[in-house]
């Protein structure tokens, strides 16, 4: 009784909630084993545990209490304290390569020694007996291990060669860059957006979203929007006006995408940053995400502007610079984007050029025409 009296009081204490209870854990994991293919208590406990952790999730969130800054670090941190072995922590492949090379090594010598003479006598016999059948046997296994390790080496070395050429690529952090002259974007080119997309009832994206100010009028309209930003300050501005934000790098995260699955695109700040290839490659992951007939906006940087920047550390860190509209329409029509448009914005600060993906069983000829394949 006074044990059923303390618990109460640690749960009342700790405000926990008592349908997570130690029986009912129990219960669930004795359903899952007893009845593993019927659909019981054990499945209505995780169905309502799994409701109740997204609702107090989404409480936080929208109460400013659990930013989605702070969920990021706190992902950061618990990737960088999980121990090796757990494929996600940065040694993961040394640690496991050292075990490796550590027990790739048989020793036909086994041991005979025992606390009964008469056991120690048989082993050494068994070991005398068997040995040339086990050192032909070792002989075989350590060429295979030799080789193998061998291998994995080359195989790291390569791999490694990669990862530096991609961080060599990799653009810099862009809390470092501060806000880029094409997140600012003005009023006008939010009105362009609006009239270009705003009416699209299906699945929208703002690649590099920044302040969200886009994503927030195309919210108002009851699009169907996303953000994807990694920059903090940014993160929980648009989080706590109600938009759904994604933390990844733009290109990167176009690679999760499913095919064809998204109504309308909207890119801005790294198209104006990225190299030449990764330019290329953007609009091709572009291409590939968005449905046949979906459109896709670009937000682009005057490249007087960038010539001039407010922001040095941008013009200064970035892999390439802004490409003359021209320069875009060409590739639009390239990559399979039909009704190439062009909007200049005031004062010169940049241009909004947008495209039609290509309806399937068009393609376009040498001369820029549409013919069908």
């Amino acid at each position: 009784m006074a044990g059923d009296l303390q618990g109460r009081d640690r749960v009342e204490k700790l405000n926990l909630d008592p349908a997570n209870s130690n029986e009912r854990v129990s219960k669930y994991l004795v359903d899952k084993v007893e009845n593993p293919k019927v659909k019981s208590d054990a499945e209505r406990f995780i169905e309502e545990a799994r409701t109740r952790i997204e609702s107090r999730v989404a409480e936080l969130k929208s109460s400013g209490k659990f930013p989605a800054s702070k969920i990021d670090r706190m992902n950061r941190i618990y990737h960088q304290l999980l121990p090796k072995g757990t494929g996600k922590y940065v040694g993961d492949f040394e640690a496991a390569y050292k075990l490796t090379d550590r027990v790739a090594f048989m020793d036909v010598d086994v041991p005979t020694e025992s606390r009964k003479p008469v056991v120690g006598l048989v082993k050494k016999v068994l070991r005398l007996s068997m040995a040339w059948y086990l050192t032909y046997l070792a002989q075989q296994f350590n060429n295979f291990t030799s080789n193998l390790m061998r291998l994995l080496t080359i195989f790291d070395g390569r791999l490694s060669r990669m990862e530096t050429e991609l961080d060599r690529r990799s653009f810099p952090p862009l809390d470092l860059l501060g806000e880029t002259v094409s997140i600012k974007v003005a009023d006008s080119a939010v009105e362009i957006v609006l009239s270009l997309v705003g009416d699209i009832s299906g699945r929208i994206c703002h690649l590099e979203s920044g302040n969200g100010s886009v994503a927030k009028a195309l919210g108002s309209k009851g699009c169907n929007v996303y953000c994807v930003e990694t920059r903090h300050r940014f993160i929980d501005e648009v989080e706590l006006a109600g938009i759904e934000v994604v933390i990844d790098q733009p290109i990167r995260h176009l690679n999760t995408v499913k095919e064809g699955s998204l109504a309308a695109l909207v890119v801005s700040g790294v198209v104006d940053r990225a190299s030449n290839s990764d330019r290329v490659d953007l609009l091709q992951n572009c291409a590939t995400v968005l449905e046949p007939g979906a459109r896709l906006v670009l937000l682009l940087a005057s490249p007087a502007l960038f010539d001039e920047p407010v922001n040095h550390l941008e013009h200064d860190l970035s892999s390439g610079r802004p490409l003359a509209v021209e320069t875009w329409t060409f590739l639009l029509d390239l990559l399979g984007f039909d009704e190439v448009e062009l909007f200049e914005l005031p004062d010169s600060i940049g241009f909004v050029v947008t495209g039609s993906r290509r309806l399937v069983g068009l393609s376009s000829n040498s001369d820029g025409e549409v013919a069908k394949g």
